[in-house]
């Protein structure tokens, strides 16, 4: 009859910590979007102290964009006595230039406090 006991009592323990952890498991599935949204407040915040973000609707450019590539390639063969050596050398140069303005103009929706 005791031991009987001791195994009621030994079950109702672990359905209690079954009933436990599932209890928080729930609670944590729950939190999950209130913590997500938490952290992303705080990142927005910290964007926001950074200072105005980039609109490209607010952008207006004037701008002229030059490219330029020069490539230069040297081959020299040399016969030595039957065999035949070929070296090649290239070269190549690439220079861009950009040329113009860009003004970023205030955003739309931008609260300022």
């Amino acid at each position: 009859m005791e031991e009987m006991k001791n195994k009621l009592i030994r079950a109702q323990f672990s359905l209690e910590y079954a009933v436990v952890i599932v209890c928080i498991i729930i609670a944590l599935i729950a939190m999950q979007a209130y913590m997500k949204r938490g952290m992303q407040g705080k990142m927005r915040q910290t964007a926001d102290s950074i200072g105005e973000q980039y609109d490209p609707a607010s952008t207006t450019s004037d701008s002229t964009m030059a490219f330029n590539s020069v490539t230069n390639t040297l081959t020299t063969t040399i016969d030595n006595s039957g065999s035949t050596t070929t070296n090649t050398v290239s070269n190549f140069e690439e220079t861009q230039t950009r040329t113009g303005t860009e003004t970023v103009g205030p955003l739309e929706n931008a609260t300022l406090e």
